[in-house]
């Protein structure tokens, strides 16, 4: 997947198979989402991404 890709699937929103975390704080919420598309059509979630849409990107240090 390219970067155009991916501004075309987060410029469509969040569905069943695509979904937003602002940050990896919100890991464990992602994990039980990762788990649900596993068990259907899969999908992506994508950290850095506010349930909006907008692209923040994400601050990753050696802790992260």
């Amino acid at each position: 997947m390219n970067l155009q890709e991916v501004n075309e699937l987060v410029a469509r929103g969040e569905s069943e198979q695509v979904e937003f975390k602002k940050s990896t704080g919100q890991r464990t919420e992602a994990m039980h989402t990762v788990c649900a598309m596993l068990n259907g059509l899969g999908g992506f979630v994508f950290f850095g991404v506010t349930p909006n849409g907008k692209i923040i990107g994400q601050q990753v240090a050696t802790a992260t």
